[in-house]
């Protein structure tokens, strides 16, 4: 394929890709690479990454169809991260490759899933070095390469050569979100992500989904002078009457599907559930 065909190839949605793209970008790559062509070296890793974010969430997708939300959600941390790279060297206005519309949905995607506790490490980093020339980084000196920038088709990182081990922490929101952690006893509440995933019928269906609080079940018809629904005893008008208590997590997704807009609202809870089923 030349490379003119492959941008109209990448521009069009799909549900499965050719594998030849990968191929074809790689030896168009090195042609350019052996030409000291840079920018056009520098523009095929960035349509290699457009290809890499396309195909990763199309897996993303089949594997939240498919309960596997777990899995999803690391596919979704790939994405995320490719974006983080190609953002610095590549402008993809005007939605071009259906960029802006995967970097969009997959933060929607992402307040559907449970808070997830992760496992962070504490590292001391003594020595690293360029990717690009191999020079050790100095605060003071060393090469001019600067990481997350392209340098003939290469992007620049900082490879760690010398660490020390301090420890771990658990934490809700690293950098690094790949380390979730998984207590005995206790399962992750996929419910909102069950009923979205029901609903769409494919992945390019936009959605938006809206974090909201809702009033519990069991306070909905309870007088102020009634006992506290709570269990301790006391009337509701002196216990969780107006407090945080009696209200819960609530999501509403907004489905757009087609030309004309039509709307589907789901609403559901989040939290943990345990073993047995129940919502805790």
């Amino acid at each position: 394929m030349q490379l003119y065909e492959i941008k109209e190839y990448l521009q069009q949605p799909h549900l499965e890709f050719k594998n030849c793209i990968e191929e074809e970008l790689k030896m168009i790559k090195q042609k350019a690479v052996s030409e000291s062509n840079e920018k056009l070296a520098n523009e095929i890793w960035c349509l290699q990454e457009v290809y890499k974010i396309q195909k990763t969430y199309i897996s993303m997708y089949n594997e939240l169809k498919a309960g596997k939300y777990f899995e999803g959600w690391l596919l979704l941390d790939q994405i995320d991260i490719g974006f983080c790279f190609l953002r610095e060297n590549f402008e993809y206005e005007n939605n071009l490759y259906n960029l802006q519309f995967i970097e969009t949905i997959i933060k929607e995607y992402e307040k559907t899933f449970p808070q997830y506790l992760y496992m962070s490490r504490e590292s001391l980093i003594k020595s690293e070095k360029c990717s690009i020339c191999g020079k050790k980084f100095l605060l003071r000196g060393g090469c001019n390469h600067k990481p997350g920038k392209l340098y003939m088709g290469e992007l620049c990182l900082r490879v760690v050569t010398d660490v020390e081990f301090l420890g771990t922490a658990i934490v809700r929101n690293p950098f690094d979100r790949y380390a979730v952690m998984h207590m005995e006893g206790q399962e992750y509440d996929y419910s909102v992500l069950n009923e979205l995933m029901g609903a769409l019928l494919s992945p390019y269906i936009p959605w938006y989904v809206e974090k909201m609080t809702k009033k519990k079940l069991e306070f909905l018809h309870i007088g102020r002078n009634d006992k506290c629904p709570c269990g301790s005893g006391k009337k509701y008008k002196f216990c969780c009457r107006g407090t945080d208590n009696e209200y819960m997590p609530h999501n509403r997704i907004t489905i757009l599907g087609g030309y004309k807009i039509k709307e589907k609202s789901i609403e559901c809870g989040g939290g943990f559930v345990g073993k047995k089923g129940k919502l805790e």
